[in-house]
């Protein structure tokens, strides 16, 4: 479910959390992620965000998985976003860890 928005539930992720990812099976612009957007703005809280989902292009037809996987909305390129828009998380994740 996308709405009603969990609104406590953002606000707990986003005071625990360096930064949101979310992740819509639908295109980005007037996405769940952009409803997370709004929100967090409204509420004046500053956090780096990364709204992942299909980019605003022709996407050929095809299975749900084939459509999925060349929008990259799939596991790869999931990780592959991330990479590039928090580019240290990982090093950040292990120095944590130690």
């Amino acid at each position: 479910f996308v709405k009603p928005l969990d609104e406590k539930l953002i606000l707990e992720l986003a005071n625990t959390h360096d930064a949101l990812v979310t992740v819509d099976e639908n295109t980005i612009a007037g996405g769940a992620g952009s409803a997370v957007n709004e929100f967090l703005a409204a509420e004046n809280v500053l956090i780096p965000v990364l709204n992942h989902g299909i980019p605003d292009k022709y996407i050929q037809h095809g299975s749900r998985d084939d459509n999925l996987n060349e929008a990259g909305i799939d596991f790869e390129g999931l990780m592959a976003a991330i990479s590039l828009r928090f580019p240290n998380a990982a090093e950040d994740q292990a120095q944590r860890a130690s």
